[in-house]
């Protein structure tokens, strides 16, 4: 029968290991300084690691995808990721100048930590069965099997150990009351607060199997029996107890740079306790019967009958005695337990088993044979590309509310490649200025002026992009060179001397109709050159190439003749923009060339550039930069995968992208801003339907311009267009667009794309573009009298400040730029 054993209020256990004199720690916290203070130390700390997900490996994804770099020794749809993973190296060491102190920062806000605890019933019902009732159902045989009971030694009369099986008992826990705050703890340092009041905990199956190991005068075996526990609190009765508990989760790293929590329960109360014991015929314990059961009980179950008999009728007043005597050895470990069993499941799936220390070396040209095969024979004998990423001293820091995670590490060649032997020096980047890492606020202005809360944001500063462009660099990966037939077979274009005597008059008659091209592209640029990268407030980004060589050359009879070779600086400036979820745009603001020097131009040295010149360089660095027009980011590995495979409800968004530091005159961090958010709200809004016509069209010698007339998006719309497939405009508000772009001098029909968006807002983004196809605004008779003869005065044309510049720059930077395209369009597929 089930009978109360009687109910017990505010009992206050201590953990396994404490003595009973020994108090939980208890915690004070200051409203001063938020900080939790712990007054008693001797708490037990278990450390529960989580399994590796490699959700930080997203960071060196991107970096190898930047330096074309790859794996042979894995199959293509494993993807760039599978590659990665396939590299990482334990044993490597970042050269000491390539190790930066700050690689990467990672806030979660407060906001952010609230999000998850509000969603908290939904993420519990993925790690964990979960009842009609909204009850988490804990299998404690997954985590803890037997406990030591009590032992007895009477020397030669005999002894006696008994043990408490538990592995078949199923508890179930209200989890719905679990509340998270992040907290600066004096001792244990950046921690997760956790507390729970009034839960109830029930029992839903199994029994509890005591084993019994005796040697009584000579006689000696073994005896065991099992009871169930039955709920007997509430009505209809669906709980033994109602458990109260404060836990301290720290947050840490071992020596393998996994994420670990040291958990402290701090305090543990249990409330009105009421259960009965009933006797479990069917458990194989009181089903069996052996010599013993069969000469004193009538059935095998008599024998757990006695025992779970005998139990259910004690009384109150007997009830603190047993409670006292199961404290230590029984009770306390089952709820512990129970307790670091949901907080590890919970850390595992917020924090996503994150492994912080990654590293090795990338075989770049492996790589780039394995997924770009056609495009390998381009870059010939790129050297190898090391890489380390891991927890900086002071990794996890809770400031303002939020918790920063800081990284260090960095990017480093292993060896230059021969194309790149003239730079002798190596740059010290950790010796490279660069402002500390900015507070993350948690309000940020939108760019359509609102004021939005954020959940995450990560960073990263000036100096880490400019030690990736240099490791890129150094690996050869910048090198080009392409003929004619390579640029036909990869992108379809054909460029010979016939088609090309158009810009290079004279080209056809030195050496017939179609004589292949060859393009050879060298960066020039050293250490004392960086930074190469800067970031800026608006633009984002402007990238600086000083010393870019370009050779032009054609190959006659059998031989390769060099046309020119000059070198030049470009300054490219470019806006990251979001144009869908989790979909990152480069957008063009602007395009500087300057300085340029003729190294050799003896057989075209008679050319007016007037208007070749800014066709080429904007086209050329356009092209290049198109490639990189569409980058997708995909964000939902921050919840371990929950987002895609799972009915978890929300899904990261990227929000925000900015620049900003510590000085807000000079921002050196690139941040993205990112909230956690429900599906439907991730999705785009598309309220734009761009439409446009044009208005107007101007051409001279110098310049051409087109003049759109654009709507679809209201009153507030705002449009970027870009002409003939190349990088995309900064947005500019309607209803006129005026298109300014070299390639509109070109003859022939000319397409021009335009698409839209509400002002700031990139949920309304048009999902497709209206394209509008512009006739030829200068035919080739007007550019044909003045090529012969002459040179690019100073200043500014086309939006391009030039000087003195040779023709053939033209064909160099176009097929040069050719080949970036093919190579990104080839990658985005």
């Amino acid at each position: 029968m089930k009978q109360k054993i009687g109910g017990v209020t505010s009992w206050l256990f201590n953990l396994p290991g404490i003595s009973s004199r020994t108090p939980f720690r208890k915690y004070q916290k200051h409203p001063a300084d938020a900080k939790v203070q712990l007054i008693d130390t001797h708490g037990r700390k278990t450390s529960i690691p989580t399994p590796n997900r490699l959700t930080t490996a997203l960071l060196f994804c991107s970096v190898v995808m930047t330096a074309h770099a790859g794996c042979s020794t894995i199959a293509p749809q494993d993807g760039m990721l599978g590659a990665l993973v396939s590299y990482l190296d334990s044993n490597y060491r970042l050269p000491a100048s390539f190790n930066l102190s700050e690689t990467a920062v990672v806030r979660v806000t407060q906001s952010g930590v609230d999000t998850l605890t509000t969603e908290l019933k939904s993420l519990i019902n993925i790690l964990f069965t979960v009842d009609e009732n909204g009850r988490v159902h804990i299998p404690l045989g997954d985590y803890i099997q037997t406990i030591p009971f009590a032992e007895f030694d009477a020397g030669s009369l005999g002894s006696l150990k008994t043990t408490l099986d538990v592995s078949s008992l199923v508890l179930t826990l209200d989890w719905s009351g679990l509340q998270l705050e992040l907290v600066d703890d004096d001792v244990a340092g950046a921690s997760v607060l956790l507390s729970m009041t009034g839960a109830k905990l029930g029992v839903l199956s199994g029994e509890i199997t005591g084993t019994a190991d005796y040697s009584v005068l000579g006689a000696s075996g073994t005896q065991a029996v099992a009871c169930g526990i039955a709920n007997g609190l509430g009505d209809p009765a669906d709980a033994i107890a109602e458990v109260s508990f404060v836990a301290l989760a720290q947050l840490a790293t071992d020596i393998t740079g996994r994420i670990i929590l040291q958990t402290d329960v701090l305090s543990l109360s249990i409330d009105d306790m009421d259960l009965g014991v009933v006797t479990p015929c069917e458990a194989p314990v009181c089903a069996t019967s052996n010599d013993i059961t069969d000469a004193l009980f009538d059935t095998p179950c008599d024998k757990c009958a006695l025992v779970c008999d005998a139990l259910d009728t004690l009384s109150e007043a007997t009830l603190p005695g047993l409670l006292a005597l199961l404290q230590d050895d029984a009770i306390n470990p089952l709820l512990v337990s129970a307790i670091n069993t949901l907080v590890n499941g919970l850390a595992q799936q917020l924090l996503g088993g994150m492994k912080l220390l990654l590293g090795g070396e990338v075989e770049v040209q492996s790589l780039l044979d394995t997924f770009l095969p056609t495009l390998s024979p381009l870059f010939p004998g790129l050297k190898n590309l090391g890489f380390s990423l891991g927890p900086a001293p002071n990794t996890f820091v809770v400031q303002d509310g939020g918790l920063d995670v800081v990284l260090q590490g960095g990017v480093a060649p292993t060896e230059p490649h021969v194309c790149t032997s003239f730079a002798t020096d190596e740059p010290d980047f950790a010796a490279m200025p660069q402002g500390g890492a900015p507070v993350l606020d948690a309000v940020v202005t939108t760019t359509s002026g609102g004021i939005t809360e954020y959940d995450i944001a990560a960073a990263v500063p000036q100096r880490f992009v400019n030690e990736l462009v240099w490791g890129v660099f150094r690996t050869g990966a910048m090198c080009i060179r392409v003929d004619s037939i390579q640029i036909e077979e990869l992108f379809g274009l054909t460029l010979s001397s016939g088609v090309m005597d158009l810009l290079l008059p004279g080209l056809r008659r030195l050496v017939g109709d179609n004589a292949p091209l060859v393009i050879v592209l060298e960066p020039g640029f050293k250490a004392s050159d960086l930074p190469l990268v800067r970031f800026g407030t608006s633009p984002h980004i402007r990238v600086t190439l000083p010393n870019m060589g370009v050779s032009l050359y054609v190959e006659s009879a059998y031989r390769t003749v060099r046309l020119f070779s000059v070198n030049t600086d470009l300054d490219v400036f470019a806006n990251v923009v979001l144009t869908g979820p989790n979909v990152l745009e480069l957008s063009l603001a602007g395009l500087e060339v300057g300085n340029p020097t003729v190294t050799y131009n003896e057989l075209v040295a008679h050319a007016n550039l007037q208007a070749i010149v800014p066709f080429v360089v904007e086209i050329g660095i356009s092209v290049l930069l198109g490639g990189l027009d569409s980058l997708p980011v995909d964000l939902s590995p921050l919840l371990s995968g929950t987002a895609d495979t799972t009915d978890f409800p929300l899904v990261p968004n990227i929000e925000e992208i900015r620049t900003i530091g510590q000085s807000s005159v000079s921002p050196d961090w690139l941040a993205l801003y990112i909230n956690l958010v429900p599906k439907m709200e991730a999705a785009l809004l598309y309220q734009c339907n761009t439409t446009a016509k044009i208005v107007e069209r101007s051409a001279n010698t110098q310049s051409a311009e087109v003049t759109l007339g654009v709507t679809g998006c209201g009153q507030n719309g705002e449009y970027q267009w870009r002409v003939d497939g190349t990088i995309w405009r900064d947005f500019v508000a309607g209803p006129h667009l005026v298109i300014r772009h070299p390639a509109l001098l070109l003859p022939g029909r000319h397409r021009i794309d335009v698409r839209g968006r509400k002002m700031g807002q990139w949920r309304t983004i048009d999902p497709s573009y209206t394209t509008v196809f512009v006739g030829e605004i200068i035919s080739e008779e007007q550019i044909q009298p003045e090529l012969g003869g002459g040179s690019i005065s100073s200043g500014s044309v086309g939006g391009c400040a030039a000087s003195a510049w040779p023709t053939s720059i033209v064909l160099a930077i176009l097929m040069a730029t050719a080949v970036g395209c093919v190579y990104l369009r080839r990658k985005r597929d």
